[in-house]
């Protein structure tokens, strides 16, 4: 996996650090609380290649029928602001697409605050402990993908991470991490192939095995071969630099 900068080395590895689930196909559905947050959504997933998954019929209907009179079920979701006072309903949302067949992972687009209030708190939690319930009973890995960059509240978010639910960083960044990693979770090697490698001149044929090695196995190669490496080692302690 290739990440470009910092910033997406760090999504990354909340990603991998956190979740528990892999998506068994990199097709995405994303759950927003606002219509422009959905926009916004639409737009990244062209502009980064994400592919959204279509929804079926069966769950058009369900969610046609838990949704507001004004709500359209589509991919993105705008599921409206009112499920955020709606824990009932929004569970029943987030269950009905995770039970969809054609989505690999499903990316929830809102706000954790940057502190929970406590005027606020049954909110926030109440929202936590709906994606967690579903996270838990589901197969598929759930992301929270904010519409800002900022500061979380402490608090939620290690709530959130102990639980298997990360929460990246802004969308760009964030879907852009989440893509790479559900590529890199649906990646299969190629099976080894044995190819024949022969000479300009044709007076000499070597049988090379071609298969998908790692670091180390590909620097003990180069030095085989008379090629310079850095030196490693297998440290042993934590001592040991």
């Amino acid at each position: 996996m290739r990440v470009c900068d910092i910033e997406e080395l760090v999504n990354v590895c909340v990603l991998m650090s956190t979740l528990k689930k892999k998506p068994s196909q990199k097709s995405f559905a994303f759950l927003n609380m606002s219509g422009g947050q959905a926009a916004i959504t639409a737009d990244l997933a062209q502009l980064q290649g994400a592919r959204l998954a279509e929804f079926s019929a069966q769950t058009l209907q369900k969610l046609n029928n838990m949704l507001p009179d004004y709500a359209t079920p589509n991919n993105p979701l705008d599921m409206t602001a009112t499920l955020v006072f709606d824990n009932d309903k929004f569970r029943a949302a987030l269950r009905t697409v995770m039970a969809d067949p054609e989505v690999g992972m499903m990316i929830i687009g809102f706000n954790p605050p940057e502190i929970v209030t406590e005027r606020d708190r049954h909110v926030d939690y109440g929202l936590a402990k709906c994606l967690i319930d579903v996270s838990n009973e589901g197969s598929k890995p759930i992301v929270i993908m904010p519409g800002i960059s900022r500061k979380r509240d402490p608090e939620l978010r290690a709530f959130y991470t102990a639980n298997s639910v990360p929460i990246v960083d802004s969308p760009m960044y964030g879907l852009s991490a989440i893509k790479k990693y559900a590529e890199f979770c649906v990646y299969h090697p190629p099976d080894a192939r044995t190819l024949e490698v022969v000479s300009k001149k044709g007076q000499s044929a070597t049988k090379v095995s071609t298969e998908t090695l790692s670091e180390h196995a590909s620097k003990a190669i180069l030095k085989e071969h008379g090629i310079s490496v850095p030196e490693e080692y297998v440290a042993k302690s934590e001592t040991e630099p």
